[in-house]
């Protein structure tokens, strides 16, 4: 696993602190960090769904 550090503008982050909060009231309790990670990996998804694969 590697670490990273980034900075991210303040609505961002309330947005993925809404979603986590989201998240913990239908019973899941995550951190921040797998909360961004979990975001990350759902944007790669849906953008691979989206890019056909270059051949």
């Amino acid at each position: 696993m590697k670490n990273i550090h980034i900075k991210i503008e303040d609505d961002l982050h309330l947005e993925v602190r809404k979603y986590q909060l989201e998240r913990e009231m239908s019973g899941k309790r995550l951190t921040m960090m797998e909360i961004f990670i979990e975001l990350i990996r759902k944007g790669l998804d849906a953008d691979k769904k989206e890019t056909p694969a270059q051949k």
